[in-house]
């Protein structure tokens, strides 16, 4: 809730289901989030296609050192602007915000900056494509 308090002129869209016992009340109190529920797997590109910047605002913690979420390369793959709060792949032409005011600044810049470089981000997402990953493989194994 954090942005989007910070971020009043945004609104703020979720989609899917929620953890059990994970209360979103305080989220669903802030006037520019939403919870829509779950899609089915086939609509996800058109949900996210409807998005200006996706984000990814994992706590920092042991399991995101470790994680490295798909969503990130099906964002990228339809030229989204993606802003996350680790840093998961170095590589990955994303914004960071690893503090509460960075990340809302990123939201900031990856919204003004939207429309820019969605070329490189798609190609950026291919070279990890299932196919892309299982040649690294094979050639590796080689």
């Amino acid at each position: 809730p954090d942005a989007a308090d910070a971020l009043t002129e945004m609104d703020f869209v979720l989609i899917g289901p929620t953890r059990r016992q994970v209360p979103v009340d305080r989220l669903l109190a802030v006037g520019n989030i939403r919870l829509l529920p779950s899609v089915s797997f086939e609509r996800v590109p058109e949900q996210i296609a409807g998005m200006d910047v996706c984000l990814i605002p994992f706590k920092q913690d042991i399991v995101s050192e470790c994680a490295d979420p798909l969503k990130l390369y099906e964002y990228l793959a339809l030229g989204k602007p993606v802003v996350s709060s680790v840093n998961f792949n170095s590589t990955a032409p994303i914004y960071y915000g690893l503090t509460r005011e960075a990340f809302v600044q990123s939201i900031r810049k990856a919204f003004s900056e939207k429309d820019l470089d969605q070329e490189k981000r798609r190609s950026f997402a291919a070279g990890y494509s299932w196919r892309s990953q299982a040649e690294k493989m094979i050639t590796s194994l080689s």
